[in-house]
């Protein structure tokens, strides 16, 4: 739709001379607007080396309209002759035998288009014009409306019909702006967690608890404190450097993370009368923020129980989440051409392009470093690095619709988990 319009509106048969008001630049370097529209107004003014830039603009951004665009659309007419538009062509990877010299035949409104523009272009694009822009221009297709006596420019300070053709056009383009910017942003919004469609990793952890001494076995590092309920000292872990664990009873235990004497995590651990199953209720303190994450977690075990230990001694696989806090569900994404902010209540936060290049993650206990790569339209992965060492790669993608996004996440342990978002 905001393609036939742009279409539409390039009808007016504004001359080449026409200038580009300065209100429009100044509107398009102000915000974000999608680059193939603004190459296409520049195209239809003979401006073909704004025209060539904006292209150039597109490609990096790797917009998934400019293939087709290039190689269908006759609004491109203009440019084809020009060496540039086929080393651009080249640059894609696209055949320039298509895409820079065409097989033509007419289209209906009597000029030229690609021979492809009739099967792979909307057919909306291919109606009769003549209708259309007496509705869209209150005017005849006759060119006179265009061109005639009344088409003498500004008059007692008021635009001429061709300067108002000339802003109905940029209009046009920045009114369509938010569909192309939508297209090319589908991860800009804020997103929450539904934690009932999650898919926990089914790689075990291992903890055990005897002779009063608690060992995380699988921890990275693997740490061993004793089970005193006092402060113990842990190593090679940048969240915390101390924990106590407290034997409450047989089934039940409480451990308490701190950094430099402030605690940062509490957790109470509790199996069930089966030994099979195991509730972990959990308050996180983020280092920036003031509001902590709560929420439960339960685990099933794997095997059998270590004989003579601690009830949550063995192996345990998550199973599900329930009753987490909004702020630790959440998470803004804005997106741009070349990169990616994100933040979230918990303060977390980066500012990063989209080049495979690391930038800072700021406020995260865990993580100090993040690159991220554009796979595709709707495709972004983002590393996670602590100190130089990789600590976890995620894949996120939205849906076609824009209002899910998937979030494969991949630990420096092996363990695999899914996360489905919902936009909000």
């Amino acid at each position: 739709m905001c393609v036939r319009a742009v279409r539409l509106s390039r009808t007016a048969w504004l001359p080449p001379s026409s200038p580009v008001p300065q209100g429009f630049l100044e509107r398009v370097a102000r915000r974000y607007v999608s680059p193939e529209p603004v190459a296409i107004v520049y195209t239809s003014l003979g401006e073909k080396d704004q025209a060539f830039a904006w292209l150039e603009k597109a490609n990096e951004a790797k917009s998934g309209w400019l293939a087709t665009s290039l190689m269908t659309f006759p609004d491109y007419d203009p440019l084809r002759s020009d060496p540039r538009f086929p080393a651009l062509l080249m640059k894609m990877g696209l055949d320039q035998a298509r895409g820079g010299k065409p097989e033509r035949q007419p289209s209906v409104s009597g000029n030229s288009a690609p021979h492809r523009y009739a099967t792979l272009a909307d057919s909306n694009l291919r109606m009769s014009r003549s209708a259309e822009l007496k509705t869209f221009n209150e005017c005849s297709e006759r060119p006179v409306c265009m061109y005639g006596e009344e088409n003498s420019g500004s008059q007692n300070g008021n635009p001429g019909p061709q300067e108002a053709k000339l802003m109905k056009l940029l209009g046009t383009i920045l009114l369509c702006g938010a569909l192309p910017m939508l297209a090319a942003e589908p991860f800009t919004g804020t997103w929450k967690i539904d934690v009932s469609k999650a898919k926990f990793s089914q790689k075990p952890e291992k903890v055990e608890l005897a002779n009063g001494t608690y060992k995380c076995l699988t921890c990275d590092p693997p740490f061993t404190v004793k089970a005193d309920g006092t402060d113990q000292p842990v190593t090679g872990h940048p969240g915390f450097d101390t924990m106590s664990v407290r034997i409450i009873n047989d089934h039940s235990i409480e451990a308490t993370a701190k950094k430099a004497g402030k605690v940062v995590s509490e957790e109470k651990t509790t199996v069930s009368p089966d030994g099979m199953t195991e509730t972990s209720e959990f308050t996180s303190h983020p280092p920036s923020s003031d509001k902590p994450v709560t929420g439960t977690f339960m685990t099933k075990r794997v095997g059998k129980a270590p004989a003579g230990m601690h009830a949550v001694s063995g192996s345990w696989v998550a199973e599900k989440a329930e009753n987490v806090s909004e702020n630790g569900l959440t998470t803004t994404f804005e997106e741009s051409a070349d990169g990616l902010k994100m933040s979230a209540p918990t303060g977390e936060h980066y500012d990063a392009k989209l080049d495979g290049k690391e930038y800072p993650y700021e406020a995260s206990p865990s993580m100090n470093k993040v690159v991220l790569k554009k796979i595709g339209a709707r495709v972004i992965e983002e590393t996670d690095k602590r100190d130089g060492k990789v600590m976890s790669t995620a894949r996120m993608t939205v849906s076609a619709d824009g209002k899910t996004m998937t979030m494969v996440v991949h630990d420096h342990q092996g363990r695999v988990s899914t996360f489905v978002w919902e936009k909000q």
